[in-house]
């Protein structure tokens, strides 16, 4: 049984002997592609003596071979079905503890000094692609439990976390993303080792979380409002963009633009990081 997570014919056995289904709507995708799965493994760069977190183990091929790597493995799975295959697929592994539960709602902080023996950690994972952004959000929100993150995510979602001022991937998600860790696309995964195969390819990403960010920004928040508003409509000046915030007004973002040396009729996507924070800090009220 264990064996069938490296096949699709053993996959298929496996979600028909538990009644269960790929989710395309979810983006649920299986990889028994032991070369890929090896791949992200390494780019990991786990230690032997350390504990790693799999976010959504599915029916266990990553997991498998993550076991072989570390001290442990804590898996977390939202899907009760995928948990009764998991019994069975991960039955002979002794370093190996699968937790029921939905990632996203998390404490995080207290849960990672719970669950995980060693902190901080690594973490693995092959997102499904409907949960992708909330996962990023969680994780650069919370940034001291974990060393390390390698996810198998869209290409398309790799690039714009990469990508650079004034190129078309360029967005609020780059902004944040990069303010919060230290970005590498390692590769990517054709669309067809996959089970049953995405409409578009993928690729592993490692995210290491800044010690220190490479800007100085008062309050992150007030950075996501910025960068969200400048990108909602790329085509607006930065002033209209900005402007349409209520809370600031034109005459306060005129201001604020003005008082870092940025013009109000650039466009969001020129912007850099460190001028991104620089407008964010600008438009940040002062500590009482």
């Amino acid at each position: 049984m264990r064996g069938d997570v490296y096949s699709v014919s053993g996959i298929k056995r496996i979600l028909a002997r538990h009644g269960l289904a790929t989710s395309r709507t979810r983006g649920q995708h299986f990889l028994p592609d032991k070369g890929t799965l090896d791949r992200i493994a390494d780019a990991a760069e786990l230690h032997s003596d350390e504990c790693v977190l799999e976010i959504g183990p599915g029916l266990g091929a990553l997991t498998r071979v993550l076991s072989h790597r570390v001290r442990k493995v804590v898996a977390v799975e939202i899907d009760a079905g995928f948990m009764r295959a998991l019994e069975q697929t991960l039955e002979d592994l002794t370093n190996v503890r699968v937790i029921h539960q939905d990632f996203l709602k998390l404490d995080l902080r207290r849960w990672s000094a719970e669950n995980l023996d060693s902190l901080p950690a690594p973490i693995v994972a092959n997102l499904p692609y409907s949960v992708t952004t909330p996962v990023l959000s969680a994780l650069f929100e919370t940034p001291e439990w974990w060393r390390v993150a390698v996810l198998l995510l869209q290409k398309e979602v790799a690039h714009r976390l990469a990508a650079g001022p004034g190129t078309p991937d360029y967005g609020s998600l780059s902004v944040y993303a990069q303010f919060a860790a230290e970005i590498d696309v390692v590769g990517l995964v054709p669309a067809g080792v996959f089970y049953p195969p995405p409409k578009v390819e993928s690729a592993i990403v490692r995210l290491r979380p800044r010690n220190e960010p490479p800007a100085p920004v008062r309050d992150p928040r007030i950075l996501q409002r910025v960068a969200r508003a400048a990108f909602a409509q790329r085509r607006k000046t930065l002033l209209n963009s900005l402007g349409s915030i209520e809370e600031w007004g034109r005459e306060g973002i005129r201001s604020a633009l003005e008082s870092v040396g940025i013009e109000p009729g650039v466009r969001g996507e020129t912007l850099t990081l460190a001028e991104f924070a620089a407008v964010a800090n600008a438009l940040t009220p002062p500590e009482e």
